[in-house]
């Protein structure tokens, strides 16, 4: 058997302090967070790893049975490596492949058991440790899930030794992990307390002042930290079981709404390695949906309110829709990055009217309104110096109200600040888009008619209309009091 080896841990991260938040999150339509993880193992290497999320399938194997090779020879074939606890002993298996029995190529059977074929029927679940064998070249793994989201998550230790980590999508060091808390043996030195192993680092459990904390083999405290998803031995020196209540270390933000969007699937292409994620809608005819992405380090931890929008004006008549995320100017594309989480929401959801979705003022910071006066927080303190203005004030003087200013991306202390440019395409527009923007990024875009557009502008605001045909059926006087410029050959039909 190769020599097994811990992850290297680089660093922590930092204590995520839990605000009250202005608005119920039980009234926003937003799903729980999915992603996806890689796993980078070197050609003839083994890794000792834990799942930091609820894989989605029915198992790992069957994420895991098309990228990683089976041979008719076990010797040479990639594997998994269970440690089983109860009996103390490790449970080797490997996938067959060229077996000569076509029933039997894919799967996976105990190491060494001849003709017997033993199929591994064990699961895995966030927190459990293992290891993956690859007895080929370099590979990078990609696994999609769910991040966990129960408040607690328990872990049974039995005495002797255990394979663990930590369960949820988040790195740390052992003494924030709640082992003492929940019933950990500690001691004066290593021999009489419980002993965690993992990055080569060798610690032990202090019974003394400081009290419950984790000591380091060779003298100090421990700080060398868990990486997402590193594994460690645990080292149950009692005669009984006990059991490791981790606590989930961000806040569940999300809902179970009936009206929420949910991701149903993320899967990667085996092309361009872009991610196809299927959402499942509420198939309300008015529903637009919108996609926020997180990227996460691999030292680094999900923060429940630091997300980017990634779509925008997402719909389809039926039950799912289908978003492919490939990156964009503003987004790393999803193979360069350890891993992505995303969120689907309800675009049309805006109990504030601000033209704001809920979610995205909930989500991202630089829309968060704490004052629910249609106004971003960050916009206010930017132009005013804190939140004491008003939505319907006017602080210029120049007829346009602060919130209209906000809308607009106008200056509300600059009385000259008043024309702004919006952009029509009828190729790439979607009437969901501000029309902010020439072309479409994670937050703006072009909208797709003139009418429309001229409605949500003011007088003297220029339009700038892309090259295309445009269905408009009797165009209103708003488009009288705008500047229209037409860029290449534009025509309007009824």
């Amino acid at each position: 058997m190769k020599m097994l080896r811990l992850l290297s841990c680089i660093s922590v991260c930092a204590v995520i302090l839990f605000v009250s938040l202005s608005r119920a999150w039980c009234q926003v339509a937003v799903s729980e967070p999915s992603g996806f993880f890689r796993i980078y193992i070197p050609s003839n290497n083994t890794s000792f790893l834990t799942l930091p999320m609820e894989v989605s399938g029915s198992d790992l194997l069957e994420q895991l049975n098309g990228q990683l090779v089976g041979e008719v020879d076990q010797e040479v074939a990639d594997g998994i490596i269970f440690w089983d606890q109860n009996n103390q002993e490790y449970d080797a298996y490997y996938k067959a492949d060229n077996t000569g029995r076509e029933e039997y190529n894919g799967r996976w059977f105990e190491l060494d058991s001849g003709t017997n074929w033993i199929e591994c029927t064990n699961s895995l679940n966030p927190g459990e440790g293992f290891w993956l064998v690859n007895n080929h070249s370099d590979i990078e793994l990609f696994v999609s899930g769910w991040s966990l989201m129960d408040s607690t998550f328990d872990t049974v230790l039995k005495p002797g030794l255990n394979t663990i980590g930590f369960p949820y999508l988040f790195s740390l060091c052992p003494d924030a992990a709640g082992f003492a808390a929940s019933g950990a043996y500690a001691g004066t030195n290593q021999d009489t307390s419980d002993v965690l192993i993992y990055v080569d680092s060798t610690n032990w459990l202090l019974a003394a002042y400081p009290e419950n904390t984790w000591q380091s083999s060779t003298g100090g405290s421990a700080t060398t930290c868990w990486n997402i998803t590193s594994a460690a031995w645990y080292q149950n020196k009692s005669t009984n079981d006990f059991i490791w209540t981790a606590s989930r270390p961000y806040a569940d933000l999300f809902s179970s709404a009936s009206n929420a969007p949910q991701i149903a699937s993320i899967e990667e292409t085996s092309t361009t390695h872009s991610v196809v994620i299927t959402i499942q809608t509420t198939g309300g005819t008015d529903e637009v949906v919108e996609v926020f992405y997180q990227d996460v380090a691999v030292a680094g931890c999900l923060d429940h309110a630091n997300w980017a929008v990634a779509a925008q004006g997402l719909s389809d008549s039926g039950d799912y829709l289908v978003w492919e995320d490939a990156g964009d100017i503003e987004r790393t594309p999803p193979s360069n990055v350890f891993s992505r989480l995303y969120v689907a929401a309800r675009q049309d959801q805006d109990s504030d009217g601000d033209g704001i979705s809920d979610a995205r003022e909930l989500l991202v910071p630089s829309f968060s309104d704490t004052d629910n006066d249609g106004m971003a927080d960050t916009w206010e303190t930017n132009y005013f110096g804190g939140l004491s203005q008003s939505a319907e004030g006017d602080n210029d003087g120049d007829g346009i109200s602060n919130r209209d200013e906000y809308r607009r991306g106008t200056d509300p202390t600059d009385s000259s600040s008043t024309r702004i440019t919006f952009f029509v395409n009828a190729a790439s527009g979607r009437e969901a888009y501000d029309g902010l923007t020439r072309l479409v990024t994670a937050l703006h875009g072009p909208k797709a008619a003139i009418q429309s557009t001229a409605s949500a502008a003011e007088t003297n605001d220029r339009i700038e209309i892309a090259s295309g045909s445009y269905a408009e059926s009797g165009l209103s006087n708003s488009v009288v009091r705008v500047v229209l410029v037409p860029v290449g050959t534009v025509q309007i039909t009824p």
